[in-house]
């Protein structure tokens, strides 16, 4: 029955789009554990994140997925699409996790404001007696 309904294009687009949900929701989730106001870069950049690992996790799998839709109960489809959608939130979390590792070693924070520079040139002397 299932394959009748699904054809594999039909179902890699599907698989696709479940990547950009997964990515939309890990944005959420992220945005909703933290107490900052909300930013669509950081929104935007999590469901490019989820779109890129959808796409890997997909085409990864593009014949357990064709394989998938051909099976009668429709199960194996299902267990396909959870299968993307907890690999694409991982590999978004793990993609945060890697740039705040990183910004901590190299000591980048983006988080703080600049100070403003002072100025150098002038030298104040005094003579002590």
């Amino acid at each position: 029955m299932v394959e009748q309904l699904l054809t594999p294009i039909t179902a890699t687009a599907i698989a696709l789009g479940t990547g950009a949900a997964s990515g939309a929701f890990s944005g959420w989730l992220g945005w909703n554990a933290s107490n900052e106001p909300f930013d669509g870069r950081k929104f935007s950049g999590a469901i490019a994140t989820g779109v890129i690992a959808g796409m890997v996790l997909v085409f990864a799998n593009l014949a357990a997925l064709k394989d998938s839709v051909l099976d009668p109960s429709g199960w194996a489809f299902i267990t396909m699409l959870g299968t993307i959608f907890m690999g694409t939130m991982g590999s978004d979390f793990l993609r945060n996790r890697v740039g705040d590792i990183v910004a901590k070693i190299f000591g980048s924070n983006k988080t703080e404001t600049p100070v403003p520079a002072t100025d150098t040139t002038t030298v104040k002397t005094t003579t002590v007696k």
